[in-house]
């Protein structure tokens, strides 16, 4: 069963991404700040990591960064308020894999 790491530090989004995750059979895992997203994913081991942008401790330009540094090559999807083409560049550019605005159709 595949599990996807949400790193989003609003609970309103936690709950939609955690309810649709869930209800397709998929295991969930949550941290709610980049720096903390860094611990779970050598402790949750996920097959994908959903990843705000702007988020307390540790943005999630930076928090990516770091596992790629780290050798992580899971799989990561930028989740973010910030839909200018700049913003998706860096977030590219960091090494992410693809990038959703927020708000978005489940």
């Amino acid at each position: 069963m595949a599990k996807i790491l949400l790193v989003d530090d609003e609970p309103r989004i936690a709950r939609g991404v955690r309810d649709m995750v869930e209800g397709a059979e998929w295991q969930f895992a949550y941290a709610d700040n980049g720096a903390d997203a860094l611990d779970a994913v050598a402790r949750e081991a996920p097959d994908l990591i959903i990843m705000d942008v702007m988020m307390p401790k540790m943005d999630g330009f930076t928090a990516c960064r770091e596992l790629r540094a780290r050798g992580v090559t899971v799989p990561v999807i930028f989740l973010s308020a910030k839909g200018d083409i700049v913003d998706k560049g860096v977030g590219f550019a960091a090494g992410g894999d693809d990038y959703m605005v927020k708000p978005f159709d489940p």
